[in-house]
């Protein structure tokens, strides 16, 4: 074997063992998670995992806002988000990050449409990651008309977002829009594999946007993002890829 195979292999295996060590070192972690939202541009509500409006007062990676009134005739019933960031049990390796959102009912009896905006962000998820997808779904009664926007973002840079409803960190990788029409009207989506590069601890991202008129319902909205954990081979693949990247640079510097 020539010295640069040598060095190629080495490399690899240094890179590749690494990665294996980072899954296995933040398999324990929960992501951190964060909720916002706003009703009609006005002031930003947003709750942290295990703080003020969490019921269950503990952190565990779940949010959950039970039934609430944000605004007199506006009301959330069954809210639950979550992330999910731990590693399977064979081999700390080939888990799913996951982070997602869903309501039973979002009902409108205020007497005037009511323009909803929200996101919620997790922060600390087991590397490394090299595909996503995604999802929404839920259906809206007697709205038709009403349209809802979905955003789900990546970021390497494991920055924390969710500070407020236009809080999105990193990199837009999917966006989905739907329009109801008639009584009952449902929307579906299903998203991926997006290529994504996360080699260490990142974040997600998603947001809501919809506007429900006075009467309206949307029920079982639901909203996620998941990233498979590579098994080790793939992670070996990886180090070779960065590895032949690094040599391929060292040849062109003396060429």
């Amino acid at each position: 074997m020539s010295r640069n195979c040598r060095s190629s292999f080495a490399i690899a295996t240094v890179i590749g063992l690494t990665l294996g060590y980072a899954v296995q070192s933040q398999a324990a972690l929960i992501p951190q998670l964060r909720f916002s939202f706003s009703l009609n541009g006005g002031p930003v509500t947003t709750i942290v995992d295990g703080g003020v409006g969490d019921t269950d007062g503990v952190v565990n990676g779940i949010i959950e806002l039970g039934t609430i009134t944000p605004i007199p005739g506006f009301t959330v019933f069954g809210s639950v988000t979550a992330s999910n960031g731990t590693a399977s049990d064979s081999g700390l390796i080939g888990g799913f990050n996951i982070l997602d959102s869903g309501s039973t009912t979002v009902r409108n009896d205020t007497g005037a449409p009511v323009h909803v905006q929200a996101a919620f962000s997790a922060f600390g998820f087991t590397p490394a990651a090299l595909s996503a997808f995604t999802s929404g779904s839920g259906t809206f009664v007697n709205s038709s008309g009403s349209s809802i926007t979905l955003k789900y973002y990546d970021d390497p840079a494991n920055a924390w977002g969710a500070s407020n409803p236009l809080d999105t960190p990193g990199n837009l990788i999917d966006t989905f829009n739907y329009t109801a029409s008639g009584l009952l009207s449902s929307l579906s989506h299903n998203g991926g594999p997006f290529s994504v590069s996360d080699p260490a601890p990142f974040s997600m991202t998603e947001t809501f946007d919809f506007t429900l008129p006075s009467g309206g319902r949307l029920v079982s909205r639901g909203q996620g993002e998941s990233k498979p954990i590579p098994e080790p081979a793939s992670l070996f693949l990886l180090g070779v890829g960065l590895a032949g990247m690094g040599l391929l640079r060292r040849f062109r510097k003396f060429a």
